[in-house]
C-alpha cells in the first residue's frame, strides 16, 4: 500500500512540475491533463479546469470515439474542435496513449491490455490563434474561415472578426461568396486535415489574389509547425517523463487507484 500511495505522489508531483515548465515556456498551451483509465484526473493548471475533473471520455458521446481512436492508433492525435466542460470555450486537443509494459500491470480494457490512460494537451482555440501568424491577419487585410474535417463532418474552429456566423454552414457560404482562396493543412500522423478559407477583407480590387495567397500560405506553414511542435512536446515531455517514473519505481499505480 505504501509502494503504491508513493508512486502515485511522484507520478502526480512530476506532472505538475513538467506541465507547469511547458505551459512557461511555449506559447497556445492552455493546459495538460493526466487521464488514467480515460478519467480526467489531473490538470495543470487546475484552476478554472475544476469542471473536468471527473470527466469519463468513454461515457461522453463527443469524446469516445476521439479516445478509442488515440489507443488504437498507439500515437499522439489531434481531436477536436470540441467544447469544453469547464467553461464552454472551444479547443484542440493533443490525446497521447500512455502503455505500460511493465509485469503485473493490467490496463481497463481487455482489447488493450497495457492501456493505462491519457495525457491531453489542451489548446483553446483563441490561444491557438494568438499563437500562430492569424493573430495578425486583420493587419493584412486578411479574413478568414478555420475548420477541421472530421469524421462527422465539417467544424467550424475559428473565424476572422467580420465573418457574420459561426454556424459552419453560414460561415462557409460567406466565404464562397467572397470568393475565398482555400488551402489545406493537413498532417496524417496526427489526424489533422484542417481548412482555411481566405480573402482579401477590403476586396479582390485592391490587394492582389498573389498577395493574399502568399499571407495564407505563411499562416499554413506557421500552422502546421506549431500542431508539430505541441505533439513533439506532448511526447517526449509528458510521455517520456511518464516512463521514467515507470522505470524508476517498482509499482506503477493502477488507473482504479490513481
Amino acid at each position: 500500500l505504501e509502494a503504491s500511495r508513493l508512486a502515485i505522489l511522484n507520478l502526480r508531483f512530476d506532472f505538475q512540475s513538467v506541465a507547469e515548465s511547458l505551459i512557461k515556456t511555449y506559447q497556445g498551451i492552455s493546459n495538460l491533463q493526466l487521464a488514467p483509465s480515460g478519467v480526467v484526473s489531473c490538470i495543470h493548471p487546475l484552476q478554472g479546469n475544476e469542471g473536468a475533473i471527473g470527466h469519463d471520455l468513454f461515457f461522453d458521446v463527443n469524446r469516445r470515439e476521439g479516445a478509442l481512436t488515440a489507443i488504437s492508433a498507439g500515437k499522439v492525435i489531434f481531436v477536436g474542435p470540441i467544447t469544453l466542460k469547464q467553461n464552454g470555450k472551444q479547443a484542440i486537443l493533443a490525446r497521447n496513449p500512455v502503455f505500460i509494459n511493465k509485469p503485473g500491470f493490467q490496463g481497463p480494457r481487455p482489447e488493450f491490455p497495457s492501456w493505462w490512460g491519457f495525457a491531453t494537451m489542451l489548446v483553446e482555440t483563441d490561444e491557438l490563434i494568438r499563437a500562430t501568424p492569424l493573430r495578425d491577419a486583420e493587419r493584412y487585410d486578411v479574413s478568414y474561415v478555420l475548420y477541421a474535417e472530421t469524421s462527422s463532418g465539417a467544424k467550424l474552429i475559428t473565424t476572422s472578426a467580420d465573418v457574420p456566423s459561426k454556424n459552419i454552414d453560414e460561415a462557409l457560404s460567406y466565404a464562397r461568396e467572397q470568393k475565398m482562396v482555400t488551402s489545406n493543412l493537413e498532417i496524417d500522423e496526427l489526424h489533422v486535415a484542417w481548412v482555411l478559407l481566405s480573402w482579401p477583407t477590403s476586396g479582390w480590387k485592391d490587394p492582389s489574389p498573389g498577395f493574399a495567397f502568399n499571407v495564407t500560405l505563411s499562416i499554413c506553414f506557421g500552422m502546421a509547425s506549431l500542431v508539430s511542435v505541441y505533439a513533439m512536446l506532448l511526447r517526449e515531455s509528458i510521455i517520456a517523463d511518464l516512463q521514467d517514473v515507470v522505470k524508476q519505481n517498482s509499482y506503477f499505480p493502477q488507473p482504479g487507484n490513481f
